[in-house]
């Protein structure tokens, strides 16, 4: 199942229902209330799970996201089941896999790795936390996207 986009954007929504396209309209309460819009969208349209990637993590691959899910365990049955990928410093949240959607789970922000822990414990949702390379790294100040534009610039050989 592929998601529409949670916008707030007043030009985007009509010009893609004018194209025959679907999104969904961000009400402004911000980032976890938008999961939520979209976490209720999925669940309305069978979703058994969800996965939330943030788009600020350069080096993510299909092996990480497949990693991602496998660590909810070998099938998405009715018990809850929750993955975490946590940020380098152990502070943010970077992945997060959740079966069965649920959506006021979610606590993005400041500390979200503890609260995400905290909110599935109290739910008794099992947690497990993955520790890859490629989901701690993301990209969370100017500073960080600058160090990562110009990397990738001297690795194209650009800067040369």
């Amino acid at each position: 199942m592929s998601m529409p986009p949670v916008t707030a954007d007043p030009l985007l929504l009509p010009l893609m229902r004018g194209q025959g396209l679907h999104g969904l309209e961000d009400t402004g309460a911000g980032l976890n209330a938008a999961l939520g819009l979209a976490c209720r969208y999925a669940t309305t349209r069978g979703a058994r799970g969800i996965v939330i990637l943030p788009s600020d993590l350069p080096h993510v691959t299909a092996d990480d996201v497949a990693a991602l899910v496998a660590a909810l365990g070998p099938s998405l049955g009715p018990s809850p089941r929750c993955a975490i990928a946590p940020d380098g410093q152990e502070e943010g949240t970077n992945a997060l896999a959740l079966t069965p959607p649920q959506p006021d789970f979610f606590r993005f922000g400041p500390q979200s790795f503890q609260a995400h822990i905290e909110a599935a414990k109290t739910r008794g949702i099992p947690v497990r936390i993955l520790r890859r390379p490629n989901l701690a790294h993301d990209l969370d100040t100017p500073d960080e996207y600058r160090r990562f534009a110009k990397d990738q610039l001297a690795r194209s050989g650009a800067l040369a």
